[in-house]
């Protein structure tokens, strides 16, 4: 027989799609192991054809490697990432990938690495498409802004509120650890009402809490595109499942609790104040109190 070889690219996964793509650079100094895997008649090729033991070599400066001389039979391919140079650890990508030719072959969104399926190689046939697309930390936040027009959305003049405390939370609502292992330190939004959380783990469950200043509701949610629309509840909380990527779309509009009658109509039905404007309805509001007020006295 011939030996083969067995090899590919490992690469950095710019849009966690699970998919190496042209504008995607291959990482270099990425461990991989070639693992031995007994096969269905019992045989287990631990060297090559020149008795060397199989073993561990590095992703050269494109990302690629390449396992030759390898006797025919079953094999795993294990792919081992240090941190980067900043310290922070790399995580595997989605894998949810159709195309073997370009697709990430470990488990998704594991620290620091994964293991293959088992593959067979045959005499003389080379496998080339045995890679893994790695991501690192991801960042998320956005806009903390008054809503002056109750709509729900971001409009022009509205002007970002500062000083918001901003906790961010783990699926299970306890305080969020960064990939490090870190809890995550309450922020406050700047001096045009952003926030940002970064060096955060993807696909994992979040929580984004508001503290409101004194007087503040939320306004309404999920009213515009979710670029400019807000995306908390009545329990100033947003909610995010297992984000992948930056995700800097998460905003809160908040509003005086006075003009609450204006922003959810549905919760005064009884007076005719929203179809009033603002201090003609809280006017209105407290004429009706007064006179259910006086009809008790008089009966």
């Amino acid at each position: 027989f011939k030996p083969a070889c067995l090899g590919d690219y490992v690469w950095k996964d710019k849009n966690v799609n699970g998919v190496k793509e042209e504008s995607e650079p291959g990482i270099e100094g990425i461990h991989v192991t070639l693992n031995p895997v007994q096969d269905q008649f019992g045989n287990i090729n631990t060297t090559d054809i020149n008795g060397n033991i199989l073993g561990t070599i590095d992703t050269d400066n494109n990302g690629k490697f390449q396992f030759c001389n390898l006797i025919p039979g079953d094999y795993s391919v294990t792919f081992k990432a240090d941190p980067s140079s900043d310290g922070a650890p790399y995580l595997t990508t989605d894998n949810s990938g159709t195309d073997i030719y370009t697709n990430s072959d470990i488990e998704p969104f594991t620290k620091d690495g994964g293991t293959t399926k088992v593959y067979s190689l045959s005499a003389n046939k080379d496998i080339h498409y045995v890679g893994a697309g790695f991501i690192q930390e991801i960042c998320i936040g956005d806009l903390v802004w008054g809503d002056k027009n109750l709509n729900g959305q971001q409009d022009s003049g509205e002007p970002g509120v500062v000083g918001v405390d901003v906790t961010l939370l783990d699926g299970a609502g306890n305080i969020a650890k960064d990939v490090y292992g870190n809890p995550i330190k309450l922020t406050k939004t700047d001096s045009k009402g952003h926030y940002k959380f970064c060096h955060l783990q993807p696909a994992k469950d979040y929580q984004i809490k508001f503290k409101l200043p004194e007087g503040y509701m939320p306004t309404l949610q999920n009213k515009g595109s979710d670029i400019k629309d807000s995306d908390a509840g009545s329990n100033a909380l947003i909610y995010l499942k297992k984000p992948v990527r930056d995700d800097m779309t998460n905003d809160l509009g908040i509003y005086c609790e006075c003009d609450d009658y204006a922003a959810r109509p549905e919760n005064y039905k009884s007076s005719s104040a929203p179809a009033l404007g603002l201090f003609g309805g809280v006017l209105a509001i407290l004429a009706l109190g007064f006179m259910a007020a006086r009809r008790r006295e008089e009966a």
